[in-house]
């Protein structure tokens, strides 16, 4: 073994013993130790050549050649991206070591150390190796100093020595350090960063308004250490330096406030990373031979009525390098974009000065940035200076209002525009609706006056957020623009639902202060298939608007439910209160704009059950106590072995359990279990009174009583487990959110692999966890190199399995499996003839690899007479050790019915509070009696029948109960005197005892001439005496794990999921008569009958069994239209000449040059008759021919239609 890989074993077992929070239990759950240690270039290199932007490279090529530079940059924030950004605009050669955070060089984060040279001495021995190069300046970016290893500290004073600059970022990344000393004569901040628009950046400002030049002494300080330069560049951080996402640190987010612009631009960050480079200049020794700078002060103000004839400028020589001729390029940028000049000339250098002017025609009112770079006969840049100006007009747009900041999908919008100022002679005034996919879907134009309103439609709109331009102008110019922006409240419609939860965000909130990247990363998120972002406790409103702007959903995780929780709301009468106010206003806050769904937190629940209580946990236990016992104190003393005089008398638990009688333990799990619940609902309730739309679950979380939990929520989304997501496929609406976390990883570790299965197995969602800044994006903010095959995996979930999955409903076989929360405590006291949960998990492996898919009846259900033979044909009762005594009576009734029962061993040996008894409530409805279990171990042999139907079974070493006598029942097998078969008529009904162990007898069963296997022969049997069978023959061998059937109109879903056979059986039968349609590339195509998959088929996949009857699409509609138009057409779904009703479509419009037009994309069901759609066509849509495309996802079925677009 390695020693990386020793140090791995060696620090995973030390988390693993540590690790006693229940936040490390998802962690561990996913972890494979046995894997080997996972790629990790992508963590460690900023790639410069994947992922462009726009930007002004106003420092490249630099004149003296490119500066050499090491970045020791942290991963929790959007700093690498600012290191291309930089190399996109200056001329760069560097190399960079990626750290944790900024204090950190790495953690112990399982998911971070298994991938290379994530370890603490793999990051130290990287830093060492690099610290070994030359360069000009080294840049904590951001990282305290003195956090560095002390080799790293000294090899970097070493270097200063011998004149290698420093520059660091943030107010902390000096650290404590005492060895730098101040420069003599001392260098201002104002010195440093000359030529920077600082007066067009608030969000440079520190603490209180300043000016111009304070911010700047401010903003940066300098000191030396030996012939090495310091800088420090102290920006205010948006959030502490250590939080996962702090905002642009090296290019300070750049929003000038008079414009009152909707998000940050790549014009504005040119102008807020200029200061960064200016000081990575001067703490790199490297003075320009030339100095650029505009006549006109930073923050000038200029008035468009007497703008200047020309700019004037200066030229100032600052070396024998200075070419004796400069070409001066001016350009004149308003930060939205709306306005552009560039104007150049060549000037002579004279003297030591050099004057010059530049003539560029006025921009519109509000802030502009003035450039004026300087570069020699080649292009290499000598300087640059850039100069905020505030340009002001006669007249001016005042303020753009709206009725409202958020509107219902095709409300219409009313809107104020304010002018003041005097008008020009036959100025107008525009009004300009644009949408977040950037299309201009509605225009007005009317002449300028004070005021004017405008009722502006939305029916053009697509997605959540817009903004509304006003423009005033005269004369063919602008004069002046401002904005308004609104949001519309969207639901989530017939799309696959795609969570990324955790960070990064889909969007964060107020991107104004946190900057233009954060824009990017949502762009990206949102770009690879994630529609659904999360939303924290800080500023929630602001996020849900940010999410919107990426035309995303929104998920509210707004608390957490943990011990400490539920301790705190009993023990603290004003704890209560004060939450439900906070979550109600939490929940107002967000509701205006539509969130899909409240999350109560992750990882609730209570472990391991508290061995203490205080007073008022003693008193809320004592009203607990008397409610469950319905007052019987004497049922109290009898089940503790105690003698109380009244409930209040009760005591608290013992510390050690094991000295407390069954039913003591069991009501002790109870309260804590109905306080967890109790919580859960009058949080939900909380929050449905700020939002009565609210859907409130939990996810990644637990519940010892899952069925009460979820009694007064809307969803649940637990970790993987295959009964519990059994249980709320039936027990939630189907489309209920129940998807199961997964991960992000290389080599498939926690890859799209398990996205499938879910799918395959039944989730309607996708939860992507993700927390670690590893994993999904590499340094540049492109997809990491390994995620690209499985983010084009997730994008086909998105086209057609996911939406079709969670269209569809569960196929219903009528059988039942019985489940008590009191059955399940019992099962761990009584454990002679094992357990009844895993002989659950067996039935249901079986169950799943037949293709029966099998409802968990609740004991609480059947009580409330939900238990159905016309549609639980079967139930199936494994061990139900405890019940109460009302189920006995409650489940006679459903045999007299028409129903039937399959029950086995250990039936009904505990009571409501899990104290012994007798057996006999149940085991009467079987016809057959005890008095005592006598668990034997025995050869289960037998062929009979029961009411005509044959059963068979061959299984040794089975647990038998030797104390099963036959009473009014009939023995159909027996072994000796134990009867292993009673059966008994009930009316209509029948009820069957299997006077065995289950489990053991499936995996005991024998038989060679099997046709699927012999257990499973054995459980079709015993399914066929409640006439439920397969919809699907199953295959010999039964190598699928799980066979998941789906209903959607007039087809099945399969899920294939699991397989575990041979070669030859990697195939599926769906019988004649019958099309089965892949819908996973890579799984083979369309085939009749029978499917034979490709020999390296994925092992998760979904199938669409159809009628072989020819399917046609229509589509009518004219074939041209114009921009502006709502272009009207319709669909018509056919089978067999017959329209097809609830199939679902997927709609889009590709453009000319073939792409798929997100802003277009939409899911939508068939119609008995034709379905009329409309396409919205932008103002500001290229022409050309489009094509209007229709899928019917569960055939493949197609069509297009041609539009020309003049």
């Amino acid at each position: 073994m390695r020693r990386s890989q020793l140090l791995w074993l060696v620090g995973m077992m030390i988390l693993l013993l540590t690790a006693s929070s229940a936040s490390f239990a998802r962690y561990w759950h996913w972890i494979e130790f046995s894997q080997p240690r996972l790629y990790g270039d992508y963590l460690h290199n900023i790639r410069t050549d994947r992922y462009h932007t726009p930007c002004l490279p106003f420092a490249k090529p630099l004149a003296g050649g490119p500066l050499r530079a090491l970045f020791i940059v942290s991963k929790a924030g959007i700093a690498p991206r600012e290191v291309v950004e930089m190399w996109q605009r200056f001329e760069l050669e560097f190399e960079a070591v990626t750290v944790h955070d900024a204090e950190t060089l790495c953690d112990w984060f399982p998911l971070t150390t298994a991938v290379l040279g994530e370890s603490p001495e793999e990051k130290e021995r990287e830093l060492d190796r690099k610290l070994e190069g030359d360069y000009d300046v080294i840049v904590l970016a951001p990282f305290r100093f003195d956090k560095l290893p002390p080799k790293a500290q000294f090899k970097i004073l070493e270097k200063m020595k011998q004149g290698t600059g420093l520059l660091g970022f943030g107010a902390t990344a000096r650290g404590d350090q005492s060895m730098f000393r101040p420069l003599n004569p001392p260098v201002s901040g104002q010195e440093v960063l000359r030529g920077c628009a600082l007066a067009g950046l608030p969000y440079f400002e520190v603490g209180e308004k300043v000016t111009r030049d304070q911010v700047a002494d401010r903003t940066l300080s300098t000191a030396c250490f030996g012939r090495g330069r310091l800088a420090w560049l102290n920006y205010s951080a948006a959030h502490y330096h250590n939080s996962w996402y702090m905002g642009d640190t090296m290019g300070r987010p750049a929003t000038p406030a008079p414009l009152g612009m909707v998000v940050p631009t790549w014009q504005t960050y040119d102008v807020a990373i200029a200061p960064a480079l200016r000081a990575l200049l001067w703490a790199a020794g490297r003075q320009q031979p030339v100095q650029v700078e505009a006549e006109l002060g930073d923050g000038a103000e200029v008035n468009r009525s007497r703008w200047p004839a020309a700019f004037v400028g200066k030229l100032t020589r600052w070396g024998v390098e200075a070419p004796p001729e400069v070409t001066v390029e001016a350009r004149l940028v308003r930060p939205d974009g709306q306005f552009e000049e560039v104007a150049k000339t060549t000037v002579r250098l004279t003297g030591a000065e050099t004057a010059f002017e530049v003539k560029l025609g006025a921009p519109p009112r509000g802030v502009a940035f003035l450039w004026l770079i300087a570069r020699e006969s080649q292009g290499a840049v000598l300087d640059w200076s850039v100069t905020s100006l505030l340009v002001t007009a006669p007249a001016s747009v005042e303020q753009v209002q709206t009725q409202s900041e958020v509107i219902e999908s095709g409300e219409e919008l009313e809107a104020r525009v304010v002018l003041t100022g005097e008008l020009p002679a036959g100025a107008t005034l525009a009004l300009d609706a644009i949408d977040c996919y950037d299309r201009l879907f509605w225009s007005k134009q009317v002449p300028a006056a004070a005021s004017a309103t405008f009722t502006v439609a939305s029916t053009a709109m697509c997605g959540r957020a817009g903004r509304l331009r006003a423009r005033l102008s005269a004369g063919g110019q602008l004069l002046d623009s401002a904005e308004v922006e609104f949001f519309v409240r969207k639901p989530v419609g017939h799309e696959f639902i795609n969570l990324l939860w955790g960070h990064p965000g889909i969007g964060v909130s107020d991107w104004q202060a946190r900057g233009y990247l954060n824009q990017l990363h949502a762009e990206g998120v949102r770009r690879g298939g994630w529609n659904v972002g999360m939303v924290t406790y800080s500023n929630p409103a602001a996020v849900v608007r940010a999410l919107s702007r990426a035309d995303a959903a929104s998920f509210y995780y707004v608390t957490g439910i943990q011990e400490a929780n539920v301790r705190q709301y009993l023990n603290d009468p004003e704890a209560r209160p004060k939450e439900e106010a906070r979550l109600e206003k939490a929940a107002a806050e967000v509701r205006p704009y539509g969130c899909l769904a409240y999350s109560l937190g992750d990882e609730n629940g209570i472990i391991r059950t508290p061995k203490d209580m205080s007073p008022a946990e003693l008193e809320a236990f004592r009203v607990f106590l008397a409610r469950s016992y319905d007052g019987d104190l004497e049922a109290l003393n009898r089940n503790w072995q105690t003698n109380y005089g009244d409930f209040s008398e009760a005591e608290a638990p013992l510390a050690d359990p094991s000295k407390m009688p069954a039913p003591r333990r069991y009501d002790v799990d109870a309260f804590w279990d109905g306080a967890y619940a109790d919580i859960n609902h009058w949080m939900a309730q909380a929050l449905k009174r700020g939002d009565p739309d609210a859907l409130v679950g939990a996810e990644g979380s637990w519940a010892r009583d899952l069925e009460e939990v979820i009694s007064g929520l809307d969803w649940w989304a637990p970790y993987r487990d295959r009964n519990v997501n059994a249980m709320l496929r039936f027990w939630l609406p189907w489309s209920a959110l129940r998807g199961n976390w997964w991960g992000t990883y290389p080599d498939d570790r926690l890859g799209p692999e398990h996205l499938w299965s879910q799918l395959a197995t039944g989730s309607v969602n996708a939860s992507m966890f993700f927390i670690s800044p590893s994993g999904l994006f590499g340094m540049d903010f492109e997809f990491a190199e390994d995620t690209l095959p499985w983010i084009a995996q997730m994008r086909e979930i998105c086209d057609t399995p996911g939406p079709l999955v969670r269209a569809a409903q569960p196929q219903d076989d009528g059988v039942g499996l019985f489940y008590s929360r009191l059955s399940n405590a019992a099962s761990g006291l009584d454990n002679r003839f094992g357990s009844s949960s895993t002989e659950q998990s067996a039935l249901l492996d079986l169950l799943d690899a037949l293709g029966i898919d099998a409802r968990f009846v609740t004991e609480r259900q059947i009580l409330s007479g939900q238990l159905d033979p016309g549609r639980t044909k079967l139930l199936i009762m494994c061990q139900p050790k405890a019940v109460t005594d009302a189920l006995a009576p409650a489940l006679e009734r459903y045999l007299r019915d028409g129903g039937v029962i399959i029950g086995d061993v250990a039936l009904d040996v505990r009571g409501d509070h899990c104290q012994e008894v007798p057996p006999g409530r149940l085991l009467a409805l079987f016809g057959a009696q005890a008095t005592e279990l006598k668990p034997t171990t025995a050869e289960v042999k037998f062929q009979t029948s029961a009411l005509g139907t044959p059963l068979a079974l061959v299984a040794p070493n089975c647990l038998v109960d030797a104390g099963v006598r036959v009473a009014d029942g009939v023995a159909l097998a027996q072994a000796e005197e134990v009867p292993l078969l009673v059966h008994r008529k009930h009316g209509k009904g029948q009820a069957l005892l299997l006077n065995f162990d289950l489990y053991r007898a499936l995996g005991e069963a024998k038989d060679p001439a099997a046709v699927t296997t012999p257990a499973g022969d054995f459980l079709l049997d015993l399914l066929k005496l409640g006439g439920a069978a397969p919809l699907f023959e199953p295959a010999t061998g039964l190598p699928w794990a799980t066979v998941r059937l789906m209903r959607l109109a007039d087809a099945t879903l399969v899920g294939l999921h699991g397989f575990r056979g041979p070669d030859e059986a990697r195939r599926f039968s769906a019988g004649e008569g019958r099309r089965i349609h892949p819908l996973r590339s890579g799984c083979g195509s369309d085939s009749e009958g029978e499917l034979v998959l490709p020999a390296k088929a994925p092992g998760a996949l979904l199938l669409s069994v159809l009628p072989t009857t020819r399917r046609e699409l229509r589509l009518d509609g004219p074939g041209e239209g114009k921009r502006g138009d709502l272009y009207q057409y319709q669909i018509v779904l056919s089978v067999g000449a017959k329209p097809l009703v609830d199939s679902l479509l997927r709609v889009e419009v590709l453009d000319p040059a073939g792409r798929s037009l997100g802003a277009h994309r939409d899911f939508v069901m068939s119609r008995t008759r034709a379905l009329r759609l409309r396409w919205p066509i932008a103002l500001n849509a290229a022409p050309g021919t489009y094509r209007v495309r229709v899928t019917e996802l569960v055939s493949g079925t197609a069509e297009e239609l041609k539009v020309l677009i003049r």
